[in-house]
């Protein structure tokens, strides 16, 4: 808000102060009329000096007003903005004051007026910017505050707050029946229970392969509300008795186990786990994976666990799977076996021509299609066997991304590996054709300078700036870049 002149402000006092009450008033009143900050400022004066109620409607124009002063695109489409987000903050702010102000109740009802505008907004403009979560955050804040200090009806805003956490089709009011406990009180949370009882006997049992994205999409926020009600009496076998309605995936299991061993019951949670496992031979999750396998060797089973995650790898033979089939084997005291087997599995995968394979033959250099050896190389670089793994690479192919993984570490002890990958890389920032991919490329051509300078061969730098400079010479940006440098 911009000061005013120490000119303006004398002229202004002289003015107002030749006023007489009535006139004063007059003038306030009728720029409040066209001012909402203005009128709420009143308005909550008015509230500090005990006035017996509020105008809601008042209020709720403000909240309108910064709410729906969204920005237009020049295609017409509404989106949220910094500037929207901090209008609609200062009536937040303001509505603090009015609850500071000792008008919680009012607060309370402007808190969801709020909130249901907040919803209208979310349904028809681009909040990429994600600023309405926070506001939705920040009323939800003040609605529980107002509720502590006006203690509304328990059984009315039960009501509400279910409607609003299970009917609506955006997160607002999330879990909660668990964060408004200290207002519902024992009766409050007795409605809620009834009514999520109520809708939660609507919802059929869903099995294995049984999951649709409607059915689930109708029932997902009733079943978060069931399992919050759950975690509230701390009955783990509730818990599970509302996680097991719907078992259509992996994880589903996966969840029920959790449940099991976070309260100690560490035979249950196996059980569950070895159950969801069998009940999907052919979709594998490797979370319930890795947790049975932690269950295995909680139970003594290592074996057990290196081959679930034996036959896990061999699903999907890759960096990943191999690293956790490490853990595993090692914990079993049988990795020196299964790490040659596990090799074994994905030179196969090269030789046989497997979904990303490419025939082994002899190399000089970086070949930068086909990527056969991708995963191969990866395992090797993990383990630290850095010569082996430029040489699959050298001979079988890996993607570009790991060729630069691999110069980074040849670099210092073999320059001349390093140089032809660099200036790939090189071709590729160039490739962008935007002035950061420029700024990039030229600073990796430094680096092949360096490179060819450890390498003994300093005066190929030359010829390689002039090579680019000609397969490159319409692109000015990247021209004057060079200029700088004096190449």
């Amino acid at each position: 808000m911009a000061k005013l002149t120490k000119r303006t402000t004398e002229q202004l006092k002289s003015y107002l102060g030749s006023l007489s009450a009535d006139e004063l008033v007059e003038v306030l009143l009728s720029h409040a009329a066209r001012d909402n900050e203005l009128r709420d400022r009143l308005l909550i004066e008015s509230a500090k000096r005990g006035a017996a109620a509020v105008d809601l409607k008042s209020f709720q124009r403000s909240i309108d007003a910064a709410v729906f002063d969204l920005s237009e695109s020049r295609y017409g489409s509404e989106y949220t903005s910094g500037e929207w987000a901090y209008g609609v903050n200062e009536v937040a702010r303001r509505l603090g004051e009015l609850l500071d102000a000792g008008q919680a109740a009012a607060v309370l009802a402007l808190a969801e007026h709020a909130l249901e505008a907040l919803v209208e907004v979310m349904d028809r403009a681009d909040d990429s910017s994600g600023y309405i979560s926070d506001l939705v955050a920040d009323f939800e804040r003040l609605h529980h505050d107002a509720c502590i200090s006006a203690r509304p009806e328990p059984v009315a805003l039960a009501s509400r707050l279910f409607s609003w956490e299970v009917d609506g089709h955006w997160d607002v009011f999330v879990d909660a029946v668990s964060r408004y406990a200290d207002v519902l009180g024992p009766e409050g949370v007795a409605r809620f229970r009834q009514l999520a009882e109520e809708r939660w006997s609507q919802v059929p049992p869903a099995g294995p392969g049984e999951r649709d994205a409607e059915r689930w999409a109708a029932s997902y926020r009733i079943t978060r509300v069931m399992a919050r009600l759950a975690a509230l009496t701390g009955d783990v076998d509730e818990l599970v008795a509302v996680k097991s309605r719907d078992l259509s995936m992996p994880y589903d299991w996966l969840e029920v186990a959790e449940a099991y061993a976070g309260v100690g019951r560490h035979q249950e949670a196996l059980d569950w786990a070895e159950r969801g496992v069998a009940a999907f031979p052919d979709q594998r999750d490797p979370r319930l994976d890795e947790f049975l396998c932690e269950a295995y060797h909680r139970a003594g089973r290592h074996l057990e666990a290196v081959e679930l995650a034996w036959q896990r790898f061999q699903a999907r033979p890759e960096l990943t799977t191999y690293q956790r089939l490490a853990d595993h084997a090692t914990k079993a005291g049988a990795w020196s076996e299964r790490r040659w087997q596990a090799v074994a599995v994905l030179r196969q995968r090269i030789d046989a021509g497997g979904p990303s394979a490419a025939p082994r033959r002899p190399r000089r250099g970086p070949v930068f299609e086909p990527v056969g050896a991708s995963h191969l190389v990866e395992v090797l670089m993990w383990e630290g066997d850095n010569e082996a793994a430029w040489q699959e690479a050298v001979d079988a192919g890996v993607p570009h991304r790991i060729w630069l993984r691999l110069a980074n570490i040849r670099q210092d002890e073999h320059p001349d590996d390093a140089i032809p990958i660099v200036q790939r890389e090189v071709e590729q920032l160039i490739g962008t054709k935007n002035n950061r991919g420029y700024a990039d490329a030229v600073s990796l051509m430094d680096h092949v300078r360096n490179l060819l300078a450890n390498a003994g061969r300093p005066d190929e730098f030359g010829p390689y700036v002039a090579a680019v400079r000609t397969a490159h010479k319409p692109k000015r940006n990247l021209m004057k870049l060079l200029d700088q440098r004096e190449w």
